[in-house]
């Protein structure tokens, strides 16, 4: 079976949804489901048990890394893009199209 590949964008998506609701759970205490564009979810959803567990291990690691760059200036979102990227390709190679 060939492996589930994302985009570099896609995996931005991921990255970015999973910081929003780490903020939502700091500010109000709810622990939000990550809300991700249906062709992503259909996407992870292809991903086997230990698959799904190795991806998200990753994205957490990227997310961890880059969260604090967040401030909302649009500079520093073109900042953290380019941070996500450049993890995301050391992280998440087997998982992104090339």
């Amino acid at each position: 079976m060939e492996k589930v590949k994302f985009t570099l964008n896609e995996i931005i998506t991921i990255v970015m949804a999973m910081i929003e609701q780490i903020e939502v759970y700091e500010i109000s205490g709810i622990d939000e489901e990550i809300y991700l564009p249906k062709p992503i979810e259909d996407k992870m959803n292809l991903l086997g048990e230990d698959e799904i567990e190795k991806f998200y291990n990753s994205i957490n690691s990227i997310v961890n890394e880059v969260r604090d760059l967040k401030s909302g200036e649009l500079n520093m979102l073109n900042n953290l893009r380019s941070e996500i990227s450049y993890i995301a390709n050391e992280y998440l190679e087997d998982y992104i199209i090339n």
